[in-house]
């Protein structure tokens, strides 16, 4: 694997309690009614299953190398190679741009709390990966592109 030049991971700020009420919702419904023991078990099963899948949709990692950028929940990733990225730079996140991925005025907005994120281009979209370290993965990309051109 390819050393990293800028890693984060950042969560949704209430993600362990709502995965956690997800879970619940699957748990408690069959305690009240009267169900086949196999009907509470597929119950039970499928709330692990959903809170698993709420909860991987509540954090996002990114992570730059030399070679590609790749950011995004773990089973939505985006990666794009190096040589087909510019950064545009840093972006106030809007308020109305919401917190997951969502595309808002033409722009895609990867982030999982409001602030600030890097806009960057690749080929006709333009995303804006939220950061709270927005410094360093600007940086990072800099890094990037300077060891391309050599």
């Amino acid at each position: 694997m390819e050393s990293a030049l800028f890693e984060e991971q950042q969560d949704i700020p209430v993600r362990g309690p709502l995965a956690f009420m997800s879970a619940a919702a699957f748990f408690v419904i069959p305690l009240f009614t009267k169900m086949p023991l196999l009907v509470i078990l597929i119950m039970f099963a499928a709330g692990i299953g959903v809170s698993l899948l709420i909860s991987s949709f509540m954090r996002m990692q990114t992570r730059v190398t030399i070679s590609d950028l790749t950011f995004g929940p773990n089973i939505w990733t985006r990666r794009i190679p190096a040589a087909e990225i510019s950064v545009i730079g840093p972006q106030k996140i809007p308020f109305m741009a919401g917190v997951g991925i969502h595309r808002y005025r033409g722009k895609i907005y990867y982030n999982m709390r409001l602030g600030k994120g890097l806009e960057i281009k690749h080929g006709k979209r333009t995303y804006v990966i939220g950061s709270a370290k927005l410094e360093e993965f600007q940086a990072a990309l800099h890094d990037q592109a300077r060891s391309l051109s050599k």
